[in-house]
């Protein structure tokens, strides 16, 4: 019984602490300045958390693996509650230096006063599978497109 609620408490913690960097990076989209690009990393760094918790115990995800980044290549405010990330997820394996980049999708909903209302988060292409993509191979500026099948998809709330 504690290990679940410690689980669900450190759940919420992710969660606050998302909704709190979307909200600030929100306050500043459009500024184009590096304190911009910081609540950027802020709010990417927050969604790898969230991911790698949801991902855990999950049919093609073993307990060696694990999520070390989102790397944005889209950032959009969709509405005054809305931001949308198109990107990358970095993630390893246990025994391994080689990292992966797999195609990654999230978007946030959160109030005003920076309450988290919902959220649907996407990586990996099912059609591809995972570790086909080795970290440093990727190109930065390429733009990513959304696969066909999402390997991993986690909804939560309105959104």
């Amino acid at each position: 019984m504690g290990f679940l609620q410690t689980e669900t408490h450190e759940g919420n913690v992710l969660q606050l602490v998302l909704a709190r960097d979307v909200r600030s990076y929100m306050r500043v989209h459009g500024q184009g300045d590096e304190f911009e690009a910081q609540e950027l990393r802020s709010v990417c760094s927050g969604l790898a958390r969230l991911l790698g918790q949801l991902l855990e115990g999950r049919e093609n995800w073993s307990r060696y693996m694990w999520v070390d980044g989102v790397l944005p290549s889209l950032a959009a405010v969709v509405s005054p509650e809305e931001l949308s990330i198109l990107g990358l997820m970095i993630w390893g394996e246990k025994g391994r230096t080689q990292q992966w980049v797999e195609p990654f999708f999230a978007s946030v909903r959160v109030s005003e006063s920076c309450e988290l209302l919902g959220y649907h988060i996407r990586c990996g292409d099912a059609a591809a599978g995972l570790a086909k993509n080795p970290y440093g191979t990727h190109v930065k500026s390429k733009r990513q497109s959304e696969p066909e099948d999402w390997m991993f998809a986690f909804s939560q709330g309105n959104v």
